[in-house]
């Protein structure tokens, strides 16, 4: 898609746009920002609506206890695209903010994480991930813990001939073993929170965007992931050190926060193989087995 046919598209959607400046955008879209009638604001195109909708719907029901930026329209686009306009947040993201601003930053982050946390969402008639309306399809918490480990949703078999031995048996069975001890919450989980998804200024988060990976589930499964990345990213280490020095009970039980951060880490894993992402393979592969130890 051209930037002209884009520009016509937020010209239709909105009025004609200040020209586009193309920002760093998420793993599955591009990102550009502009002016319009004197409002900032962020264009996002993807091949699917999905996440952009699940944006909305936080957006729509949370937005007036959360920091999300208000989306004003989703379209399709060119051939099978589509686009998203949102008023855009002031601030850069965790994982661009200089390492002084993210330590002034980690305590209105973890409020807000805590926020997230407490809103309760019993009525998404399930666990696991949410769907663009709001409901969450697994029976349990720990069945969605287990997915990782079902061949309907992760078929290790097929990917065991990409570079890692196929199924990493020991890890998964490590995983049942501490799911055994989670608890059964259904709360709002971001899902893929604390450093591209977060953005800040002058130590005050700003905003807290991309919710496509939402889910149903334990709060402590969103501290799991600061926790798991600290070794990959900055932000994430000055997070988890954060918790560890001011707020050590937000931790959780150990055998609960080892849960979460094998299920996130083979479930990065599965993916960096299947995309044939060696280096971060490699990575995750050692993070998990750290862990399990």
């Amino acid at each position: 898609m051209t930037l002209d046919t884009l520009r016509d598209a937020i010209t239709q959607a909105l009025g004609a746009p200040s020209p586009l400046t193309a920002i760093a955008g998420g793993d599955e879209s591009a990102a550009y920002e502009f002016d319009c009638n004197g409002q900032a604001f962020i264009a996002r195109v993807s091949a699917s609506a999905r996440g952009f909708r699940k944006d909305r719907l936080i957006q729509q029901r949370h937005g007036g206890v959360l920091p999300i930026p208000v989306i004003r329209a989703i379209v399709p686009v060119g051939q099978a695209e589509w686009l998203c306009i949102s008023e855009r947040a002031g601030g850069t993201t965790l994982q661009d903010t200089e390492a002084a601003d993210v330590a002034r930053a980690c305590a209105g982050v973890a409020t807000v994480l805590r926020d997230i946390g407490s809103i309760d969402m019993a009525d998404a008639g399930g666990f696991g991930w949410l769907d663009q309306a709001g409901r969450a399809q697994m029976p349990s918490w720990r069945h969605f813990l287990g997915a990782v480990a079902d061949p309907v949703h992760y078929d290790w078999a097929r990917i065991a001939d990409r570079g890692r031995g196929g199924k990493p048996s020991a890890l998964l069975a490590r995983l049942q073993e501490l799911a055994a001890h989670c608890p059964e919450k259904a709360c709002l989980v971001h899902g893929d929170f604390g450093s591209s998804n977060v953005l800040c200024a002058d130590g005050n988060v700003t905003a807290v965007i991309d919710w496509s990976d939402a889910l149903v589930g334990d709060p402590l499964y969103d501290v799991a992931n600061l926790v798991f990345w600290r070794g990959w990213l900055d932000c994430m280490e000055q997070q988890a050190q954060f918790y560890e020095q001011y707020a050590p009970a937000a931790l959780g039980d150990p055998d609960v926060l080892d849960c979460y951060m094998l299920r996130i880490g083979l479930q990065r894993l599965f993916e960096a193989v299947r995309e044939g992402d060696r280096k971060v393979a490699d990575w995750l592969l050692a993070r998990c087995v750290a862990i399990a130890s």
